[in-house]
């Protein structure tokens, strides 16, 4: 979850509502402040300057609707950071699963199926030359052989694929992320 820069933003902005938020309730008494400098003219056309302040005070007006309005923008910025949260470890224990099982099946192919295929190849030809078998029963040996050899290399093209999703729902290398956790 460390990794993840779209969760880190979220978790900024959240940090930034919860700062708004305290200033708009420690400046809610503070109504519209005006200084400046003003220039009237007499009667005798002499110009009199100077300051004036404009302030607002909050007799109905206590600034009840910003700081709602503030804390609707803090549940929704939370709001916005737990279902992102929650999104991300969904979708890392789904391509964790199924990396898993994508591991195992590539596993099967290299320990298991495609040595038994080549066996039966082998034990085939050797019979074909025996001229036990014929043309027809050596080709299909040798089709189901390729056929087991193209899912194998299919298996193994869809076990990095996913395993490329999961770095990238991860945030960044998976091994990088078990060497900081041996680290510390």
């Amino acid at each position: 979850m460390r990794q993840r820069l779209d969760l880190a933003a979220a978790q900024m902005e959240l940090a930034g509502v919860v700062r708004a938020l305290g200033l708009t309730k420690s400046y809610r008494y503070i109504g519209a402040l005006e200084f400046g400098a003003d220039t009237e003219r007499e009667a005798d056309r002499t110009n009199l300057t100077g300051p004036t302040l404009r302030l607002e005070l909050p007799l109905f007006n206590q600034g009840q609707a910003r700081v709602a309005k503030s804390e609707a923008e803090l549940r929704r910025a939370e709001r916005k950071v737990e279902a992102l949260a929650i999104g991300i470890r969904a979708d890392v224990r789904a391509l964790h699963d199924k990396l898993a099982s994508l591991r195992e099946a590539v596993r099967f192919y290299e320990t298991e199926a495609l040595p038994n295929r080549r066996a039966i190849t082998a034990s085939t030809l050797l019979q074909y030359n025996g001229m036990l078998t014929g043309n027809y029963e050596m080709f299909q040996t040798r089709a189901e052989q390729i056929e087991a050899e193209h899912k194998a290399i299919a298996t193994l093209r869809d076990y990095w694929t996913t395993r490329a999703e999961l770095e990238r729902a991860v945030g960044g290398n998976l091994r990088a992320r078990k060497d900081s956790a041996a680290g510390q």
